[in-house]
């Protein structure tokens, strides 16, 4: 499909014409992408990759497609993503809004999907993790090395000064790590309600991101539909390096590390 028009330049003095401008391309780029709806739900079926079949981590995807990156949330488990190259995953809901103003509908970045109950809870939960920016494979930057030769203790945790991780006055996040696969993905999750979830991107090149999780009251009111609701936690902006088993890469199952990091004049060592 191919769009004509006259684009006008402002008047003299004044912003109506860029404004008219602005206008004219959020309205073009919303009718495109629920074009591009229509397409993939045709005859009553979603036509999109199923994730599975896509390079995907723990907020992010990629199923091809050489547009900008859009954002979207699974409409059955509210798993929350960004998807590089503009086209989503089979049963995802995707948000109208360019990346720059995700929560362009009144806080919250999607026309027409507003989850009731758990759903929605898990939904606003993620956005709050990662709607700031586009969570891409390219911006995990904690580098990795496999020199870690001794044995770890999972779930210890040594800190000095106020580094913004809870749990280290009592030198343990209460519970061994968890590990699990997302895709390329190994996700170690330390802690209960309040916890660490560190992000390992497997590849030619491992690296690593780190999140804080503040686990939501159960019995609290339903989460406004909010996208910046910071409380919840979100990507922690550390240095540091993660240094993994040396036999990691032959079989995760033996995996065990340590993440040395940094933050401001603070510094924290998490084992798993």
């Amino acid at each position: 499909m191919r769009w004509t028009g006259v684009v006008r330049p402002p008047p003299s003095g004044g912003l109506g014409g860029c404004l008219e401008i602005r206008s004219r391309v959020v309205v073009r780029r919303t009718l495109l992408i629920a074009l591009l709806g229509m397409l993939q739900t045709s005859c009553g079926s979603d036509a999109r990759t199923p994730l599975e079949e896509c390079s995907h981590g723990l907020y992010w995807a990629d199923c091809g497609g050489g547009g900008v990156p859009v954002l979207g949330c699974d409409e059955s488990t509210g798993a929350c993503r960004w998807f590089r190259g503009g086209v989503s995953a089979r049963g995802y809901a995707v948000s109208d809004c360019p990346a720059e103003e995700v929560c362009c509908h009144s806080g919250w970045p999607f026309s027409d999907f507003t989850p009731d109950g758990d759903l929605r809870r898990r939904v606003a939960d993620q956005l709050g993790y990662i709607v700031e920016e586009p969570a891409m494979r390219e911006g995990a930057s904690i580098p990795v090395l496999f020199d870690l030769t001794e044995p770890t203790v999972s779930g210890r945790i040594q800190c000095s000064g106020a580094p913004p991780v809870q749990g280290c006055a009592a030198q343990s996040l209460g519970t061994p790590a968890m590990l699990r696969r997302e895709g390329a993905s190994v996700v170690v999750t330390l802690g209960r309600e309040s916890r660490l979830e560190l992000e390992i991107i497997t590849g030619t090149v491992w690296t690593a991101r780190l999140y804080q999780v503040v686990e939501r009251n159960p019995h609290d009111a339903e989460p406004r539909l909010l996208c910046r609701d910071l409380s919840v936690g979100g990507e922690l902006p550390i240095s540091g390096t993660l240094h993994l088993s040396s036999d990691a890469v032959e079989d995760l199952g033996r995996l065990h590390g340590r993440l040395d990091g940094q933050y401001g004049e603070a510094s924290f060592s998490v084992e798993f």
